[in-house]
């Protein structure tokens, strides 16, 4: 076989070695050369001469500027130094709780570019940063640190005074972090919502607003942390979309029918009422069964079922109830356009009957299913509709908003037997001391069940609120509370929504929507760090006493000692000399006001916020937030001149970290 070959004789063959070491070579050498010409130029070109970096070394540069900004007092200078109007940052206060997060920075930053734009535009900027300093966020962090055994040792005085220590550290690596961001303030001016002269000024208002008629006591269902042991604001709640309820069908028996519409009693003594609920434990709380007065119903008969409790869907999540197990015959009320739904889901024959107007079930009687006692039936509002459930809405006046509006109407009986943990009470019976999100719900299903009440349970998904801090489940349950009447103010607020100037335009929209639709407000928390609510009650009746000289007595102590002198201080020496002699008649309080109330009283403390131009910057991701502050600002005197700037929700109220 012939081989050829461009290569010579000699190096038809070259080695790898020979072949590598050609580039090599040849680069040694063009660096010698390289060398021999260096510095050939340089004495024949003028290049200019400077010590700027050719790096910015930010982490060593950044703090010499702003210690150069601090020795110098510029942000005062150039305040000084304009004669302008004056600009002052309304600026919401973050929580003092914990490290600064990237939400502090979008907010401060953004307020800092502001306020800078308002200094080049000759303004007197004035911006006076603070604190939230009391609440729940900083008492769980305290909690979070202790051992079993400090716990048990812990008195309210003491639990205090860590709070008040750690909030303290808190403020001062909070604000050396904002100041590292580079932000200007007048930070040897910062507020605390801890002073005392910001504490009795919060108390005054308080005192302000009751004697006005804009807070009351009053027992209604509100959102309770059984974590948390305290009751909860709407804007203390996050909605998790993932949670899943034990739903359930269940059926009530009807026993009485009025005069007038008695053409139901053909289907004795097997009628039933059908309803559903995703709170099976609030059945023993159960007061009436409300229906829409303007859907038809049906009166169906359940046929063609061979139902066995023990029986379960495929998929082993949906159980069937004993029901029909005893029953010849059996006759349901739902919603007339619900029928077929509920026919497919219960794989049960409904086979229509008669149809009647939701009116016409008005005042029916059924037994309730549990203690046996009569309850009505009722006309509901609009939120009874035919989405889901069976049309017929289990009423608890005691644990739901609606349920008690409607118990309001009717005159029903406000039940509500679970305790601060979230236990059946006493006057559960039989459930007594069970949880009723665990195997409180369980067994009042099973009992049911056993009782030939259940129809179908099955898990259901859907958004459910959950505590924002222990990021577990709530509850409604009523308790007697203080209650900020929106009611009061409410067109005071909607009159200056009006009067702001809003950026963008369309963002009135949404919070004129939400201010008048907004219920009234829960400003009572059952913790022990905060500011107390001024009030004492009479042992006996547990009748309030609280009017202009108690509180501005309460006022002008904890303005020279802090609100722990309502801790430690006794009930003759708190009350005014007038009530002195009756003082072993009343008992202090216990509950303190939400947290938020204590940052709504920016508008009130003096020398904070002044100036014919005031911007509010507000910080939320929705507008829960916003309507309680604009409320704030509103509920004394109306809202002053503001220039409310919304940036859409993207974040521009003091920046939290919860």
């Amino acid at each position: 076989m012939t081989r050829y070959s461009t290569y010579s004789n000699d190096d038809s063959r070259p080695s790898g070695k020979r072949r590598s070491r050609g580039p090599i070579m040849a680069a040694k050498k063009r660096a010698e050369g390289a060398k021999q010409d260096d510095g050939k130029y340089k004495d024949t070109v003028d290049l200019p001469k400077t010590a700027f970096g050719l790096r910015a070394n930010s982490t060593v540069r950044e703090p010499e500027l702003q210690k150069i900004w601090d020795d110098n007092q510029v942000f005062k200078r150039v305040v000084e130094s304009n004669n302008g109007g004056t600009f002052v940052l309304h600026d919401g206060p973050p929580y003092a709780n914990g490290d600064l997060h990237m939400g502090h920075a979008l907010n401060k930053i953004l307020k800092d570019i502001i306020n800078r734009y308002k200094l080049l535009q000759n303004f007197r900027v004035q911006y006076v940063p603070g604190w939230d300093c009391h609440g729940l966020p900083i008492e769980l962090k305290v909690l979070q640190s202790l051992d079993d055994d400090a716990r048990k040792e812990l008195t309210p005085l003491k639990l205090r005074n860590k709070a008040a220590k750690f909030a303290k550290s808190t403020v001062q690596s909070q604000m050396a972090s904002f100041k590292r961001y580079g932000v200007w303030a007048d930070w040897d001016q910062h507020y605390l919502t801890l002073h005392p002269e910001y504490e009795a000024a919060q108390i005054e208002v308080f005192g302000q607003m009751a004697i006005k008629g804009f807070i009351y006591r009053g027992r209604k269902p509100v959102h309770w942390s059984p974590s948390s042991r305290t009751a909860l604001a709407e804007a203390e709640l996050e909605y998790n979309e993932e949670h899943v309820s034990k739903s359930m069908y269940a059926i009530f028996k009807l026993v009485g029918v009025p005069a007038s519409y008695d053409s139901l009693k053909e289907f004795w003594p097997n009628l039933c009422l059908a309803i559903w609920t995703t709170t099976p434990w609030t059945i023993p709380a159960n007061a009436a069964v409300a229906v829409n007065g303007k859907l038809q119903y049906a009166v169906v008969e359940v046929t063609s079922a061979s139902i066995d409790g023990s029986t379960s869907s495929a998929d082993g999540k949906k159980r069937l109830g004993n029901f029909m197990k005893g029953n010849k015959s059996l006759f349901l009320i739902v919603a007339l356009d619900l029928v077929s739904t509920l026919e497919s889901k219960w794989g049960l024959k409904l086979t229509l009957k008669k149809t009647v107007m939701g009116s016409d079930l008005d005042n029916c009687r059924y037994t309730h299913p549990i203690d046996s006692r009569e309850c009505p039936v009722v006309i509901g509002g609009d939120y009874i509709t035919t989405e889901s459930g069976t049309g017929l809405v289990h009423t608890a006046p005691g644990h739901g908003q609606e349920d008690y509006v409607t118990g309001l109407k009717y005159g029903l009986p406000l039940v509500s037997p679970v305790d601060d943990d979230g236990k059946f009470t006493e006057e559960a019976g039989q459930f007594r001391g069970l949880d009723v999100l665990g195997n409180g719900n369980v067994a009042v299903i099973d009992y049911l069940d056993e009782h030939l009440s259940m129809v179908m349970v099955e898990p259901y998904k859907h958004k459910y609120p959950y505590d924002w801090r222990t990021k577990k489940p709530t509850i409604f349950r009523a308790t007697e509370q203080w209650f900020a009447s929106v009611e009061g103010f409410r067109d005071a607020a909607m009159d200056a929504i009006n009067h702001v100037t809003w950026i963008p335009s369309q963002a009135v929209n949404r919070i004129s929507a939400m201010t008048s639709g907004r219920s009234d407000w829960c400003i009572s928390r059952q913790r022990t760090w905060g500011v107390p609510i001024p009030v004492f009650y009479q042992v006996e009746s547990k009748e309030p006493l609280m009017n202009e000289e108690t509180v501005d007595h309460i006022r002008s102590i904890v303005s020279q000692k802090g609100s722990d002198a309502w801790w430690y201080m006794a009930v003759e020496e708190l009350l005014p000399e007038k009530y002195r002699d009756k003082a072993s008649n009343y008992e202090k309080g216990t509950d303190t006001m939400d947290v938020w109330f204590d940052s709504d009283q920016l508008c009130y403390m003096g020398g904070v916020l002044t100036g014919p131009e005031l911007a509010c910057l507000e910080d939320e991701s929705g507008v829960k937030e916003d309507v309680r502050w604009m409320c704030g600002h509103t509920r004394r005197d109306g809202i002053r001149n503001e220039d409310i700037r919304d940036k859409g929700g993207s974040g521009l109220r003091g920046g939290q970290a919860d």
